[in-house]
């Protein structure tokens, strides 16, 4: 069977044996020739070698040259002898066309290369099958071929020349890059060449002298003498592609409808390629679609044709990103998944690939000042903020921002003033001060009662202002209280002495039952909150000795504490 492409190699597979002979009908005119020598003093293939792994039958195609260096491979007239020359044959006769016919015994199924050359528009075949035609002598010219182990009937016609027609053939068991490093036969494994078949006859391949058979028969060479004509054994294997299915149902292409058709003799075994010698297992559960083989058997014959496979299932890979927080088909975390869909046009499994990023949100922190009665997204006063934003991949990103707000001070709350006293008010560290009545220090002492304000500027420029009311009053002790509640609740947690703060000099002196002393100040900017040395004192009266530093008579009591 052969596998004549457009453009490629070929492959020719035995498929039968001859089950019956009979002599055939001999020439009406002429006679049988025999071939001899083609060496003399004509040159052949004077333009060298040519290598072709794929070809249409015409034997056009892709080449690859021998270097012209390889004399083995390339002629040199009167010098060097090529290959048409060292292998070729010819008749001794005129003929119109010469035929030659020869059977070559395959050792094992593979690749070969085969190469020839011929007078005029020569044809080769193999099994009847042509493997290419028009070839002429410019060029020695060498085919990739693939054929199966087994007997191979081989013809070579030369047509409609006049004169003694030349042509040689050779099949080598070697590799492309084997034969063109060869520079001599001893390079080569040759599985045939014509140099072995000179003195054996050849016809002329004219009707008047030419061999003829019957229908139904073949006219066979590959015996000894006289060509024959045989019957092969009838062998029909006919091969329709199963249909289409889905991955999760496999195709069966034991199916008696895929060899519908077929010789009810034949038997089936199932095949990975197309010479048959890697095994197809399973082959009723195929789920990969692609071209596999079927070869038929009957009575030692043999045929092997391709079927064509196709699952319906799409194999897909996605690349997909989702923002932390979210999903892609039900997957949160970056990974790659491989997910069984329902494909909806055929209703067949289809095999996803997804390769997921998970972006997070991104953290971004930064520092910022702003002038007082700016904002930054809104934001007027010092602190820390977060903010969400969205970047670029449509995911959320954090902004984490601490933000001063400057000149950030104030000149405290409003307060009093006793008389004779004074409050210094600081703003804090500024490039440059205004106060209400114009000066520019960066503090100011107020002695009496009144509106202050001041406006300040900071190194960036930027500007501020504060105001504080201070009420003057004619500061004196009134009555003291003898108790205080100091359990955190902010009412009464301390023992304030109104009129105490306008003697800073005073001096407050505070004892338990037993004489000894748990507290002591000089001024009361701080009243005492019933602690010693920060620990909590128990409930209970103490007693307290005042001396305001005025020459005035000292104040003396009890304070009890209530917890």
């Amino acid at each position: 069977m052969a596998l004549i492409c457009a453009l490629s190699s070929r492959t020719i597979a035995q498929t039968c044996t001859v089950i019956n002979s009979i002599p055939a009908t001999p020439p009406a005119s002429g006679v049988i020739d025999v071939l001899v020598s083609a060496t003399g003093s004509t040159d052949y293939s004077l333009a060298g070698t040519l290598i072709y792994d794929t070809y249409d039958v015409n034997g056009k195609g892709p080449y690859t040259a021998v270097p012209a260096a390889n004399f083995f491979w390339n002629s040199t007239p009167g010098i060097n002898l090529g290959p048409l020359q060292r292998t070729g044959v010819w008749a001794k006769g005129n003929p119109k066309t010469l035929g030659f016919s020869v059977c070559v015994d395959i050792p094992e199924s593979k690749t070969y290369y085969m190469g020839f050359a011929a007078d005029n528009s020569g044809t080769f075949k193999v099994d009847g099958n042509i493997i290419v035609q028009g070839i002429d002598f410019v060029y020695w010219k060498i085919y990739k071929i693939t054929l199966t182990k087994g007997i191979h009937f081989v013809e070579f016609q030369v047509v409609n020349f006049q004169g003694p027609a030349a042509l040689g053939f050779e099949i080598y068991n070697n590799t492309k890059t084997q034969i063109m490093k060869a520079l001599s036969y001893a390079d080569l494994d040759v599985i045939f060449t014509t140099r072995l078949e000179i003195g054996n006859s050849v016809e002329e391949g004219d009707p008047a002298t030419s061999y003829s058979c019957p229908i139904g028969y073949i006219l066979n060479y590959c015996v000894a003498g006289v060509p024959v004509c045989s019957q092969f054994a009838p062998l029909n294997l006919t091969i329709t592609d199963p249909p289409p299915v889905c991955l999760s149902e496999a195709a069966d292409i034991t199916s008696p409808l895929v060899t519908s058709g077929s010789s009810s003799s034949l038997t089936y075994s199932y095949w990975k390629d197309n010479l048959a010698t890697v095994p197809l297992d399973h082959p009723e559960k195929i789920t990969t679609s692609g071209t596999y083989y079927i070869m038929g058997t009957s009575n030692g014959c043999i045929s092997i044709k391709p079927v064509k496979v196709l699952i319906q299932s799409v194999n897909t890979t996605v690349n997909g990103a989702v923002c932390l927080g979210g999903n892609y088909s039900g997957h949160t975390k970056s990974g790659t998944y491989i997910d069984t869909l329902k494909a909806a046009s055929n209703g067949c499994d289809s095999i996803r690939t997804l390769n997921l990023t998970v972006t997070p949100a991104v953290v971004t922190n930064q520092n910022l000042t702003i002038c007082r009665g700016d904002n930054y997204n809104g934001h007027t006063k010092t602190g820390m903020y977060t903010d969400t934003v969205v970047t670029a991949t449509g995911c959320d990103s954090l902004v984490v921002t601490t933000l001063i707000v400057s000149p950030d001070f104030n000149l405290g709350p409003d307060r009093q003033l006793c008389l004779g006293d004074s409050i210094m008010l600081n703003p804090g560290s500024f490039k440059n001060y205004l106060w209400q009545d114009g000066s520019t220090l960066p503090y100011y002492k107020v002695v009496s009662g009144g509106i202050y304000w001041v406006k300040v500027t900071d190194a960036n420029g930027c500007t501020g202002a504060d105001t504080v009311a201070i009420a003057e009053e004619n500061c004196t002790i009134s009555k003291i209280p003898n108790t205080f509640t100091p359990n955190g609740d902010g009412i009464n947690d301390s023992w304030n002495i109104n009129g105490l703060q306008a003697y800073p000099q005073c001096s407050v002196f505070i004892y338990s039952r037993w004489g000894q002393l748990v507290f002591k100040s000089t001024g009361y900017s701080k009243p005492w909150d019933g602690r010693e040395n920060g620990k909590e004192l128990p409930a209970g009266t103490y007693y307290y000795v005042i001396d305001l530093k005025d020459n005035s008579p000292k104040l003396s009591g009890y304070v009890t504490i209530i917890r």
